[in-house]
Formats: C-alpha cells, sequence, structure tokens
C-alpha cells in the first residue's frame, strides 16, 4: 500500500500563530471529494494561556459559518519523547460544545483531529472545511504546524487538488 496513492495529503498551515489574534484559521479545503479529514497539528512554543480548536465548514474558502463537532486524540508526550507517538484514547467534542481546549503545557506536542465530512451542513452548500486556533480570552501565544490527509470519495492514482 502506497499511502500518497490512496489518501490525498496536504500541508495546510506551517506557522499559525496562535497570539496573533481571536481567531487563527488554517487554508481551508474543499471536501466535496472527500469523505473525511484527518488533521495533523503539531505545537510549537505554547505558553501563557490554553487556547481553543474549532472546526468549522462554509459555503467558500472565506465565510465559514458552522461549527463543527470532531473527534480528537493528543500525543502522549512531547515530540522526541519515548511515548510521543502513542495517542490518547480518542475523544468526541459536541453540536453543543464544539471547540477543544488546549492547555499552553502541550508545548511540543503533536494532536490528531478527525472530521466526517457528513458532520458539514450540506444542505447549505458548506463544502469547505478549515481547522481554526482560537485565542478566545487573549494572551495565548505559540504556533501551529497543519497537515491534512483526505480519503478520497473516488480513488485514482492521481488525485486532484482540495484546494480550489
Amino acid at each position: 500500500m502506497n499511502l500518497a496513492q490512496e489518501k490525498k495529503i496536504v500541508w495546510l498551515a506551517e506557522d499559525i500563530d496562535i497570539a496573533i489574534a481571536g481567531t487563527n484559521p488554517s487554508d481551508g479545503i474543499n471536501m466535496k471529494n472527500y469523505h473525511d479529514c484527518l488533521f495533523v497539528v503539531h505545537y510549537v512554543d505554547l505558553g501563557t494561556k490554553a487556547h481553543y480548536v474549532r472546526v468549522q465548514s462554509g459555503a467558500t474558502e472565506t465565510a465559514y459559518s458552522s461549527n463543527i463537532p470532531f473527534k480528537y486524540a493528543m500525543a502522549g508526550a512531547a515530540l522526541a519523547a519515548a511515548t510521543a507517538d502513542v495517542y490518547a484514547t480518542w475523544s468526541s467534542t459536541t453540536v453543543a460544545a464544539p471547540e477543544l481546549s488546549v492547555a499552553d503545557s502541550y508545548d511540543n506536542y503533536t494532536l490528531l483531529v478527525y472530521v466526517e465530512a457528513s458532520q458539514m451542513d450540506i444542505a447549505n452548500q458548506e463544502y469547505w472545511l478549515n481547522i481554526s486556533f482560537d485565542d478566545d480570552g487573549g494572551g495565548a501565544t505559540g504556533q501551529a504546524v497543519v497537515m491534512a490527509i483526505l480519503s478520497p470519495r473516488y480513488p485514482s492514482g492521481s488525485i486532484a487538488t482540495c484546494l480550489t
């Protein structure tokens, strides 16, 4: 099995600065041709306060209007530690509380966020998906590096772009 031939792998952000604004979204993904998305988030230089992770859908790449519940798992330790590749049990956010609070103590940890396309508001033509790192209370610092791994609806040897 060649993972790159079976999944769409795309970098969405090399350095999202969590302190720059209240809402700090990644680039968007057009999910029209994909079943699901696994965001792989690596944190660098987290400090000061917690921030919130939200997954959103929207009708265009710049107009996100619906928060989406998602599943998530945090690495067991910081990068280079013996258990950095062992993840906690998967948990889920809910429609009522569609965000995850990430403490500043998770510096150099990796977070996995899984979203099924069926959770998106397709009835309102919301095919665009992003992940956002929000400083709701002010004072959160650090950066997020984000990759997405997508499952295509129609497998082929050459997978079309998800960025348009």
